[in-house]
């Protein structure tokens, strides 16, 4: 799993696929995000720094500034993209020297996705694409509303909004499906090349869809919304908002059981507050 948990608390937290918990660490303000590269893993705190969580203790790798939430992350091959409340981006080389800012029309970077072409940052105005190396806008897509999360695949980045749907957008600037749910989507993914795209709404609920937008099932968590998602081996690893870490089987098996109304028994993992 390419993303570790992410949590509104100082405390950060590595878990293996099955729930062991490997690594701890304590941060001086909250952590919204938090993105690894093979090696490298960073985590975006509300002190405006940037943290290598690589070792043994955490590591201020990058001051972005003082005043100033990170609200996302994403790398890319040693390229790591920093986006913040202001409608910051900020783009970062692997020897942890900044190569461009720049600052969006719209406020709110929940989204920031990056590939070997460009940095997909999205915040209340939409999703713009700006050049990986020269940082030179590319173009700019309305999505109706604000983006509250962002996800990519290899040929479309993938915005959920408040506006109660995931906007798929063309790495060519054209948006062209939009997929309805019935709340604000706090979070969205999909597996390989979109075939499944899920999301998540602010009313606890997961969302299921085919790539053409056909809603195909909605379920819900029982442990509050989800507002981080990551799709991986198979598995939903959904960040909720009462506090918990969850896995949802979505293997084609458990999508078409899911269709007939049949789910599995839910296994709960509780692991200790307190620190070492």
């Amino acid at each position: 799993m390419s993303d570790a948990v992410t949590t509104y608390l100082e405390l950060s937290e590595t878990l293996t696929p099955g729930g062991e918990v490997t690594g701890r660490f304590r941060l001086p303000d909250a952590v919204k995000c938090i993105v690894a590269d093979d090696f490298w893993i960073y985590a975006g705190c509300d002190d405006g720094r940037v943290y290598d969580l690589s070792g043994k203790v955490p590591r201020a790798a990058y001051d972005i500034a003082a005043n100033v939430d990170i609200y996302w992350l994403d790398i890319h091959d040693g390229i790591l993209g920093v986006s913040d409340r202001e409608g910051g981006l900020t783009v970062i080389d692997h020897e942890e020297e900044s190569l461009w800012t720049r600052r969006s029309t719209g406020n709110a970077g929940w989204m920031v996705r990056i590939d070997r072409d460009g940095v997909y940052h999205g915040h209340s105005d939409g999703v713009t694409k700006y050049d990986l190396v020269s940082g030179n806008h590319q173009w700019h897509s309305r999505t109706g509303g604000p983006v509250l999360f962002g996800w990519q695949e290899s040929d479309a980045v993938y915005a959920g909004t408040s506006t109660r749907e995931v906007r798929m957008v063309a790495k060519d600037g054209q948006a062209d499906r939009a997929y309805r749910c019935d709340a604000a989507v706090f979070s969205c993914a999909t597996s390989p090349d979109g075939r499944y795209v899920f999301a998540g709404d602010n009313h606890s609920s997961v969302y299921c869809f085919d790539s053409a937008g056909q809603r195909l099932w909605k379920l819900g968590t029982g442990c509050g919304s989800a507002y981080s998602m990551q799709y991986h081996d198979e598995k939903l690893y959904l960040v909720t908002t009462s506090g918990k870490l969850a896995c949802l089987d979505v293997s084609e098996g458990a999508i078409r059981d899911a269709e007939q109304g049949v789910l599995p028994q839910t296994v709960s993992v509780k692991h200790q507050r307190s620190l070492p």
